[in-house]
């Protein structure tokens, strides 16, 4: 029966993400994520995050601490902005590296341009400082 359920699940949860590109820009997609994504274990939204994880506003963070944040997303419960773990550091390269193999700033250009369909692309957004200025970022503080 668990089967079943989860199939379920992952139908209506593909229905709703079709839904939600089709109506949203994916600027306004990540506009919603990054205010709503959980950072650290009380911190939610970038612009928390960004304050009391990293004791800067946003719009003051560099490309490494942006790195740094999306590299808790899988599991911000577990890992710790303030203390990051080999493996942080090693995500954080790894979207360094992404950041740059995509074309920096300017991939942000091409994407508001052409039609990528799937929302994993928020996750390299995350990563690019730029977007955090261009963003209605909600301040906690």
């Amino acid at each position: 029966m668990g089967g079943i359920a989860a199939l379920f699940r992952k139908v209506i949860e593909w229905g709703l993400a079709v839904l939600v590109e089709v109506f949203w820009t994916k600027e306004r997609i990540l506009e919603i994520y990054l205010n709503t994504a959980q950072f650290g274990r009380n911190e939610y939204g970038v612009g928390a995050a960004s304050q009391y994880l990293l004791n800067k506003p946003v719009a003051q963070i560099t490309r490494e601490e942006a790195a740094l944040l999306a590299a808790v997303l899988p599991s911000p419960a577990r890992m710790d902005v303030r203390r990051p773990s080999q493996h942080m550091r090693n995500r954080q390269a790894f979207i360094l590296r992404q950041m740059r193999n995509l074309g920096g700033e300017a991939y942000l250009q091409r994407l508001s341009s052409s039609s990528i369909t799937g929302l994993h692309v928020k996750f390299f957004f995350n990563c690019l400082r730029s977007v955090f200025g261009r963003l209605r970022i909600i301040n906690t503080s």
